[in-house]
């Protein structure tokens, strides 16, 4: 296992210097951790400490040079032109542009690279080991950006907007045919099983999870830790080795023959369910285990989770990024070294029977192990996850049994595979309603916006300590104590941070699209979701949100509702807003919305101009649209939101452009505000010049990614904000800008990672102030806005008579008049101050 660490260090810095360059990647956080986990191999054994260091020597070179191999396949798959051949290797994925293959190109000088090709919508969808030929536009993935780097990781080199998509034959050979039998098979489940219990189905028999693929089962699932179910591993594979052993065993084979066997059997179901990396560790660990009946050694699980994990890191060292394969091995080191720890400290604690014992020890302490990645992998954290696992995980494996006999009744006895499968999927339905069931009750699972890295660290020291330490219960009331402070500690998390004073408005950084808070005692508004579940969780779990109490969609586009998923098992929501419009069908978002309230489906509700209601004390008014419009492009239907309390008034306007500001000014819907949320993400044709005279902010919010392909925001539109004096935050700078507002003036918190990296307070001017700026600039408008530098109560830095950028300090191009002399004290004075805190 010390060797496994080494490779495993030695494989992420040898990714990192491929990607980084030498000399930048041993000062990056990989490099770091790389090199300090050696030095701790080799302060701490210093018997393997010179074979640690020479495998993690070699997987760094092996990193290294798969990212060469990575970057000439690239290359190579530009010059293939636009016509591809090659081999599906994966089940699609499907979006709303039509279905995702993973296809690796045959006969050609980049021969195994992978390509994503992009089908047609109305293409019928090739099983995986089909080989198809592809005629589209084919272009290289750029690895220098995050998300680049993250599809060359998983090893595809190119991308393919596909035009034609023909299926020309089958993949040859043994695995060919083992792929052809899983077709048919997966036929098969589809004429004779349908809903839930067919989908979990032909993942735990097949590993084909198309079909759990964004529904609320699969967010269930992941809710309450479930996904291990559906993620071929060493469960599914002892079940199968163990069926096969026996069958042997009836035939009379000895005890090598029935190793042999059941090798066999978990090699042949690992190629059925399509090579996950789960699977693959699970088949090496098996073979390592009964590899020891043929040396007659004793089998030892660490020994042979190390030889698995040593074999495919070597085999291929990119797969230390796969997220599977971290939490399938690090589940199975939670279950060998903390598992009898738990379980007796339970057994201390608690008066259980010896199997529900086992079970909840298994389950938490697989948990505690996996948190790290879970954390900063899905951004969410399962309280219901060991009573989840005790009641479903013993439905699975009768299901497995009897699906593996309707999979043997498909190829010799057709007339009885449909009873043999309906048969097995009987238990399946009824853990996909337990799953439902448990989803909804409160607090089931909390979102996080937990750094990954820093839980990981401080995780990995507390289990450090506590597998070196390996304390024993002395006394059963110091059991009770430690079982009754993490039930304590449960309930705290699933019940949240208590309220803040004021009313917030936070424009959440989800990366290249909208989320944004509004929320005051207690109660919360969300306004889109963003464009991917985790991003949303990450930034829901930043501010102890538990409950929405609306969610409003302001138009139909992926970057506003892509992140619906996120909310199903982390939050109850209230009631859903959409547009009043024509065509919008919302299909898939209210099929996932089905798990957000525990009390059947959540009301939706179409929303137009002249709707109002309240979150706490704030009001919220509709501004548009007006009612159902074919003539609207998507963009234009978006629901615009004005929301106010006391006198300080923010308007969230979705992508709005052109048409709807229009119109708005022309009924005088468009007035005076304190904030605005930029149109569009900034882009040239979202702010107009009349929106932005009439609305007139002092503070421009932007929510856009950062290094996003779009060009946002556009330079036209941050000089029409500048023009008009107005003071610009972006949560692409400086992460969550976060208003808070007691209804006089407000304060602005920009966030960035664990810490709001700046405060600034805001304070409604006086009339006479106002009667000064007014004389001054000859009727324009009555509003000042001076920044003062502070430390502590002393003036550092003097006024300025034009508004700044908030991040980059220069002057409005408009400047106004000159502001009374500043003071220092936090929120009086005259004039609009921001005040660096």
């Amino acid at each position: 296992m010390w060797l496994v660490t080494a490779t495993w260090a030695g494989a992420v810095l040898g990714e990192a210097c491929w990607h980084e360059g030498l000399t930048a990647a041993v000062p990056t956080r990989s490099g770091l951790t790389a090199l300090g986990v050696v030095s701790a191999l080799a302060l701490s054994r210093r018997k393997v400490s010179f074979l640690a260091a020479a495998l993690c020597a070699l997987s760094t070179l092996l990193a290294f040079s798969a990212g060469a191999r990575w970057q000439a396949q690239a290359a190579g798959s530009v010059r293939v032109g636009g016509a591809v051949q090659g081999v599906v290797d994966r089940d699609p994925s499907f979006t709303r542009f039509g279905p995702m293959l993973t296809v690796r190109i045959m006969g050609t000088g980049s021969g195994g690279a992978l390509v994503g090709v992009r089908c047609p919508p109305d293409t019928p969808t090739p099983s995986v080991g089909a080989v198809v030929r592809v005629t589209g536009v084919l272009r290289a993935v750029d690895a220098r950006d995050r998300e680049g780097r993250a599809v060359a990781r998983r090893g595809i080199v190119a991308f393919m907007t596909a035009r034609r998509v023909e299926e020309v034959g089958w993949q040859g050979g043994a695995i060919g045919w083992l792929r052809r039998v899983r077709a048919r098979l997966g036929k098969a489940i589809d004429a004779h099983v349908a809903g839930d219990g067919g989908a979990l189905l032909s993942g735990v028999l097949l590993g084909d999870r198309t079909k759990l693929a964004g529904t609320r089962l699969e967010e269930d699932f992941r809710a309450l830790g479930l996904s291990h179910l559906v993620a071929v591993s060493g469960d599914h594979l002892a079940i199968v080795a163990a069926a096969a052993s026996w069958v042997a065993s009836s035939a009379g084979a000895g005890r090598r023959g029935r190793a042999a066997i059941g090798m066999a059997a978990g090699a042949a179901f690992t190629v059925l369910t399509g090579f996950q990396a789960s699977a693959i560790r699970a088949t090496l660990m098996l073979a390592a285990v009964c590899g020891a009946a043929f040396v007659q050694r004793r089998a030892s699980a660490p020994g042979g989770l190390g030889v698995a994990v040593l074999a495919m890191v070597m085999a291929s060292p990119w797969a230390v990024f796969d997220v599977g394969l971290q939490l399938s091995a690090l589940a199975v080191v939670g279950l060998i070294l903390l598992s009898p720890l738990v379980g007796v400290w339970i057994a201390a604690a608690l008066p259980l029977p010896a199997w529900l014992r086992r079970s909840l020890g298994a389950t938490l302490a697989a948990q505690a192990v996996t948190l790290p990645v879970v954390a900063g992998t899905f951004n969410l954290v399962s309280l219901a996850a060991p009573l989840a696992n005790v009641a479903i995980v013993p439905l699975f494996a009768p299901s497995i049994v009897m699906g593996l006999l309707g999979a043997v009744s498909v190829m010799v006895a057709p007339p009885v595979e449909g009873l043999l499968l309906r048969c097995s999927a009987v238990p399946l339905a009824v853990a996909a309603g337990i799953a439902h069931w448990m989803a909804e009750l409160p607090a089931a699972s909390v979102p996080v916006g937990w750094n990954g890295t820093v839980v990981g660290a401080v995780c990995a020291c507390a289990l450090g300590v506590l597998w070196l330490t390996w304390p024993m219960p002395r006394t059963a009331f110091r059991a009770r104590v430690a079982a009754s402070a993490f039930a304590v500690a449960c309930l705290a998390m699933g019940i949240g941070a208590a309220p803040g004073r004021g009313a917030r408005i936070i424009v959440l950084d989800v990366g290249q699209g909208d989320a944004i808070l509004v929320g005051d005692r207690g109660q919360w508004m969300l306004v889109d979701l963003g464009p991917k579940a985790r991003s949303l969780r990450a930034a829901l779990g930043r501010h102890g949100v538990r409950r929405l109490d609306v969610v409003v969609l302001t138009h139909d586009h992926a970057d506003h509702t892509g992140g619906m998923g996120g909310l199903s098992g982390a939050v109850a929501v209230g009631w859903i807003g959409v547009p009043a419009v024509a065509e919008d069908t919302w299909q898939q978002e209210r099929t996932l919305s089905e798990g957000l309230t525990p009390r059947g489906r959540v009301g939706w509700r179409e929303l137009r101009a002249g709707q109002r209601w309240r979150i706490g004390r704030v009001e919220v008014d509709v501004l548009w649209p007006d009612g159902p419009d074919d003539s609207l492009s998507t963009n234009d239907t978006s629901v615009v939101l004005q929301v106010k309390t006391g006198a300080v008034s923010a308007v969230l306007t979705g992508d709005a452009e052109a048409r709807p500001q229009e119109e708005m000014s022309r009924d005088g819907r468009l007035t005076e505000v304190d904030v605005l949320k930029v149109p569009h993400h900034g882009s040239a044709n979202g702010l107009t010049d009349t929106g932005a005279d009439l609305w007139h902010p002092r503070l421009a919010v932007i929510s856009v990614g950062e290094g996003n392909r779009f060009g946002h925001p556009a330079s036209a539109t941050l000089r029409r904000l500048r023009r008009i004096g107005a003071a610009i935050a972006r949560t692409d700078q400086g992460g969550d800008v976060e208003l808070i507002t007691d209804g006089r003036g407000f304060r602005v918190r920009r966030h960035a990672g664990l810490l709001a990296c700046e405060t600034i307070r805001v304070a409604r001017a006086d009339h006479a102030h106002q009667g000064m700026n007014a004389a001054v600039e000859s009727g324009a408008r009555r509003r000042s806005l001076s920044r003062e530098k502070c430390h502590g109560r002393r003036v550092v830095g003097g006024s300025e008579a034009g508004l700044p950028h908030i991040r980059s300090g220069r002057t409005a191009a408009r400047t106004r008049g000159p502001p009374p002399p500043p003071t220092c004290v936090r929120g009086s004075g005259p004039g609009f101050q921001l005040q660096r805190l």
